[in-house]
């Protein structure tokens, strides 16, 4: 369905890109994500999914686990893909921008204006659901791949997705700035990918992931030792590429620059979403995985996400480093090969990815309260922490989940984040790893201190009056905060009925480990 909902924009933008509205397109590529969780929803009972089937001679692998994180993914990119302008903006966006220098002129220095966007026409965004199918087709991919040649074409087709997202807002000066770094740096994570792929085809003369499990399993140690300049080296390499695909330390330096210079609703995207294949690939083939170069990473990624994350004083760049740290400590759970060590994974990737989509959406929706003649509410005008100033005042409601969902972020109960950050300390306890839970209660005490600050400047009145009254935020889609409401009220009553997602992890992570 996804394949078929792609075909079809790329047919149907070029031939009708003049009657066909940008809502319209947004909304079709939303059908289409959603649609397609629907079909891979009604096949997650089918009996066989529990060992595996294959698909394609073996070149695609699907289980209970890649079936229900597609599932996942799917329902979060349909999300996304609800934040989009309305067509009355699009006309008047060049108005609208030239209204908002002025308004900007008042309130911050000239460097903040090259945040803003001056869109000539709306191509860019017409094309920006038909490239958000294609990244989400390339995910899917990942998560089902049963192949080294294949698991590579997933990620680049993931990954070059990505970095046209990432300059969709050609006419910024970040953006294409961030662009670029983000595809070179990514080209060299591809090229390590590729590099540790050759090695382990070289030695063994495999591809298929089946075929290479199968072969270490049954030599064993022996296997270790006479292949490891080429297998173990091989691993450890192609594990050196994808950690650098989704910015853990020391490999995180493109990140919070990336995640800066571009759209907000970008950086929403590029925050939860390729991470997710990633680590689900991670998950699914934990043998082509160096688990001790996974522990030395989460432990880099939660001492630097944490500490540099103090001196931040833009919103997007505090919250790439708070990223860093939270992919540290799902590492940090994929690197025991337990059913607890699974089972802690799979939460915490739920968590994270609700409560970050909650706080970006709030980010936004907050943003197109700056003015009631806001941009579209894809470039958000916030890009620093003293512009959340006063917020509480003009719109409560949005301020205080905002702050609710920093809370479950930083692991304060009994919001949702506390029992994500219980489940991994309890996993390394359980493995004898007692410094690793140490470092994980010191680096969340550290991380608070930004959550607070952020929260503190929320309800700090605005002596500045540059606010514009609560009446701006009647141009808020009433779509997004249904959704805002929603996801804010599962971080917050989560621990009244656990028992649905817990239940259903714990059976998945049993079929995945047992099988």
């Amino acid at each position: 369905m996804l394949l078929l909902g792609i075909i079809t924009l790329v047919m149907t933008i070029p031939l009708a890109s003049t009657y066909l509205s940008t809502i319209l397109i947004h909304r079709i590529a939303f059908l289409v994500l959603l649609f397609s969780g629907l079909l891979t929803y009604n096949t997650l009972y089918v009996t066989p999914l529990s060992s595996g089937i294959g698909i394609l001679g073996g070149l695609f692998q699907t289980t209970l686990l890649s079936h229900s994180l597609e599932i996942f993914i799917l329902i979060l990119g349909s999300i996304i893909l609800l934040i989009t302008p309305s067509d009355e903006k699009i006309k008047d966006l060049n108005k609208t921008t030239t209204n908002m220098f002025n308004y900007w002129d008042n309130l911050v220095s000239n460097s903040v204006k090259k945040f803003l966007p001056i869109v000539k026409n709306n191509t860019q965004l017409i094309d920006y659901p038909l490239i958000v199918l294609f990244t989400t087709l390339g995910m899917i991919s990942l998560i089902s791949s049963s192949d080294l040649i294949i698991m590579f074409l997933s990620i680049e087709t993931q990954s070059f997705a990505l970095y046209i997202l990432a300059t969709m807002n050609r006419n910024s000066e970040s953006a294409v700035a961030a662009g670029l770094k983000y595809f070179l740096l990514g080209g060299l994570s591809s090229c390590f990918i590729l590099l540790g792929s050759s090695l382990i085809y070289s030695y063994t003369g495999l591809t298929n992931f089946e075929s290479l499990n199968i072969l270490q399993s049954v030599i064993g140690q022996s296997f270790e030792e006479n292949s490891y300049n080429y297998l173990a080296i091989g691993t450890l390499i192609l594990t050196i590429g994808l950690l650098f695909k989704i910015g853990a330390a020391p490999l995180h330096s493109w990140a919070p620059d990336v995640y800066d210079g571009v759209p907000t609703i970008v950086t929403t995207w590029l925050t939860i979403m390729p991470k997710l294949s990633i680590l689900i690939f991670f998950i699914m083939n934990n043998f082509l995985i160096d688990s001790n170069l996974l522990m030395i990473s989460a432990l880099l990624s939660l001492l630097l996400g944490s500490i540099t994350g103090l001196a931040q004083y833009k919103i997007k760049r505090l919250l790439a480093y708070s990223t860093i740290s939270h992919v540290g400590l799902i590492l940090l759970a994929l690197s025991y090969d337990t059913i607890n060590g699974l089972e802690s994974t799979l939460f915490y990737i739920t968590q994270y990815s609700i409560t970050s989509l909650n706080i970006f959406l709030i980010l936004i929706l907050l943003g197109n309260t700056l003015d009631k003649n806001s941009i579209t509410s894809i470039y958000s005008p916030i890009q620093y922490i003293s512009q959340l100033r006063g917020k509480f005042y003009y719109n409560p409601a949005l301020s205080i989940a905002f702050s609710l969902s920093l809370f479950s972020m930083s692991g304060i109960p009994p919001l949702i984040g506390f029992f994500g950050k219980y489940f991994v300390i309890n996993t390394a306890l359980m493995n004898g790893n007692y410094f690793l839970s140490l470092v994980i209660v010191i680096t969340s005490v550290i991380s608070t201190v930004y959550y607070l600050q952020i929260i503190k400047t929320l309800f700090l009145p605005d002596t500045n009056n540059n606010t514009i009254s609560i009446s701006g935020s009647n141009n808020l889609s009433p779509i997004l905060v249904y959704i805002v409401a929603i996801l804010t009220l599962f971080i917050i009553f989560f621990m009244i009925y656990p028992t649905p997602i817990l239940n259903s992890i714990h059976m998945i992570a049993t079929t995945q480990y047992y099988c």
